[in-house]
């Protein structure tokens, strides 16, 4: 494992015991503060590998490109693999490159074997495409070190163009009440035009937490008036949270729904929810902590609509380690803990989140355990310990499933979804934040190329042609904290011999 310089402190193996006795990964700081029960100042796809073709094809790499920089790997399927490859130039049509094909691999299923040439000593800018006796050509590519930095605009549009218009909406309040309020539209969230808070609050979180960890990633895109751009896209979405909790209870409406009798649209309410309260509770009071430094007075505001929002459901006798939400809840204190001070809160959070969680299958308990670790405020030492152990149990583990595939993906018990290996990104992603490596960043690097045409089918899961095409909410926020690590300069440069 080769460890990498980054801006803040490096966490080298010698010191991750000390590490953990304090819990102080970089910006994982501990901080003990006095008690109070007053707030304190504010100064979410198709499966890759389904319907494989019989013949795919021979020569397969990412059809978008690769960073100048970076590491570049050509992938080959042939049952009588060459020995050599050229790149050429795309313009010329001269040979820029030659290398040899290496190691060879037998995929499940019976298809041809696989090899695989490294071409990372290209460091010329310029459009290319691989030619290989016998095999023909790959698709044009190139090399620029524009290429990752070019996606997250697009990636970003996304969260303004399935944003709703602002609308009247009807409802009941939770004492039976009929209400009328006009709501700043939120993000849709499936075709029939649902603004559910739930899968909006999990957006939110994941976006949160790529800011957090890489704000550096996200500095240089900034909207016409110089704001950043991802915290004024966040900001709306909290405008529209804010208007769907109850001004009476404290509770939030679970989504807002159209209703079409064919000849006008109607906009309802759904009635006041517990996970959608304890998911709102938990976003507004991470929101209101990553904004305080750039709104106090707002950023105040939100984390006391949280506050409100746990007090519903603290009324509501709803908060118990066995509701089955109770992964959003144990968020929603560590989130409300970390960001108001509140002793109370620490009790809950420590009640609701165990030590062992799993990351994986709920998107939740990796918020939390983050959260968790980045806390300045007094924590439980072993809790802390255990939630980094286990979040870096889970970086290995699927470091170790990329190593073992074919395209150096995380295929794990044969989850091979678009939403499966997206989240595993996720999760390695914060791994290497914790404990910068270049195998991590490598099979991070190795995802991105994978997502971009170097698979089975030889298909961009992200662009349709010159159109971004990754619509889904949580995928596109997924993709977007991936893109964030990369750019926050951790990319493996591989020596250009490296085995694979």
């Amino acid at each position: 494992m080769v460890m990498k310089s980054k801006t803040f402190p490096i966490i080298t193996t010698a010191c991750i015991a000390s590490l953990l006795v304090s819990c102080s990964v970089p910006g994982f700081r501990m901080e003990y503060a006095t008690e109070t029960e007053e707030f304190l100042s504010m100064n979410e796809e198709p499966h890759l590998y389904d319907s494989v073709p019989v013949v795919i094809p021979h020569i397969v790499t990412d059809k978008a490109g690769f960073e100048t920089e970076a590491e570049k790997v050509v992938v080959f399927t042939s049952d009588s693999l060459p020995q050599t490859f050229d790149v050429m130039d795309a313009d010329t049509g001269k040979r820029v490159y030659s290398g040899v094909v290496k190691t060879k691999r037998h995929p499940a299923g019976g298809s041809a074997p696989l090899g695989y040439g490294n071409f990372t000593d290209l460091k010329k800018n310029g459009s290319y495409y691989i030619k290989c006796p016998g095999l023909g050509e790959s698709y044009p590519f190139v090399v620029t070190d524009e290429l990752i930095r070019g996606i997250v605009p697009d990636a970003l549009d996304v969260l303004d163009m399935v944003r709703e218009k602002r609308i009247s909406v009807k409802a009941r309040d939770t004492k039976g009440a009929e209400i009328e309020k006009i709501i700043q539209g939120g993000w849709i969230t499936d075709e029939n035009g649902t603004q559910e808070v739930e899968i909006a609050a999990e957006t939110m979180m994941t976006l949160l937490t790529a800011y957090e960890l890489f704000p550096q990633s996200f500095a240089e895109f900034t909207n016409d008036a110089g704001d950043i751009r991802i915290l004024d896209q966040l900001y709306h979405e909290s405008v529209w949270m804010l208007s769907l909790q109850d001004e009476t209870s404290g509770g939030v409406f679970k989504s807002l729904y159209t209703v079409n009798d064919n000849v006008s649209v109607t906009y309802n309410l759904a009635p006041v929810d517990y996970t959608a309260s304890a998911a709102f509770a938990a976003v507004m009071a991470k929101f209101s902590y990553v904004y305080k430094d750039v709104d106090a007075e707002y950023a105040s505001i939100c984390l006391k609509a949280a506050d409100m929002a746990w007090k519903y459901l603290e009324k509501e006798k709803a908060i118990s380690s066995s509701a089955s939400s109770s992964s959003v809840l144990a968020a929603a204190a560590v989130e409300l803990y970390r960001a108001s001070g509140l002793q109370s809160y620490y009790t809950y959070a420590n009640e609701l989140l165990p030590s062992s969680v799993d990351i994986k299958a709920d998107h939740w308990n990796l918020y939390s355990s983050v959260t968790y670790m980045l806390t300045r405020k007094a924590v439980s030492v072993g809790k802390c310990q255990s939630l980094m152990k286990n979040l870096m149990k889970n970086g290995e583990i699927i470091s170790q499933a990329a190593r073992d595939d074919s395209f150096m993906v995380s295929v794990i018990d044969g989850d091979d979804s678009f939403e499966s290996l997206l989240w595993n990104m996720v999760i390695l992603s914060t791994s290497n934040y914790v404990l910068t490596n270049d195998e991590y960043a490598s099979v991070i690097s190795n995802h991105e190329h994978y997502f971009r045409g170097r698979n089975f089918t030889s298909e961009d899961y992200i662009y349709e042609k010159d159109e971004y095409k990754l619509k889904d909410l949580r995928s596109n926020a997924a993709y977007i904290y991936m893109l964030a690590q990369i750019l926050s300069g951790d990319y493996f440069v591989a020596p250009s011999d490296n085995d694979y």
